[in-house]
């Protein structure tokens, strides 16, 4: 599929109720989405999952092979409950992992940051953003234990994915922040 392609698709879709079925080179599934923003580099969409949100993902354009609307009983479900007016998406500045980084940390919530190729050096990392340099994120991410761990540098190029305002991440950003204040 072209990029002009995607990018009408995207474009028309952006802000409606037009749910996107989204296929990425690193993913053997694909993804549902509802476009929020877009630029010639970057998606950000609110997820969709079964008749639910589950949080906003930002993805490079240059990774999705293929796009294209659903139209299914799903849809016209989430259309009925008004799945959208739960929806409050924060305005990002998709020109640069970097803008999208910066926009995040304003945000001060936990984020998820992926590498998902290649896909011998796959990564996960969870927790808060430090601070945003010219190639790289400063980030506190904890392990699976809700222990944090050192400060990490993480080169942008070594992004795929990034999430927020998901189910997984306002849960453990909920549990680590009374567990922090309790001491």
């Amino acid at each position: 599929m072209k990029k002009s392609e995607k990018l009408a698709l995207l474009g028309e879709a952006t802000g409606s109720y037009t749910l996107l079925k989204c296929d990425f080179r690193y993913n053997s599934y694909p993804v549902y989405y509802y476009i929020q923003a877009v630029s010639d580099r970057f998606l950000y969409a609110a997820a969709e999952d079964d008749f639910i949100l589950d949080g906003f993902c930002v993805e490079k354009l240059s990774a999705l092979r293929s796009v294209r609307p659903v139209d299914n009983l799903i849809v016209q479900i989430n259309r009925e409950r008004e799945l959208l007016k739960q929806l409050h998406a924060p305005t990002l500045v998709l020109d640069s992992w970097q803008t999208v980084l910066r926009s995040l940390a304003a945000l001060d919530c936990f984020v998820i940051l992926e590498q998902l190729e290649p896909a011998e050096e796959e990564a996960f990392w969870l927790g808060k953003i430090q601070s945003v340099g010219a190639s790289s994120v400063r980030f506190l991410a904890f392990d699976g234990d809700g222990v944090w761990q050192s400060v990490e540098d993480i080169p942008f190029r070594r992004i795929s994915r990034i999430t927020f305002g998901s189910r997984y991440a306002t849960v453990w950003q909920d549990y680590l922040e009374v567990k922090t204040a309790q001491g």
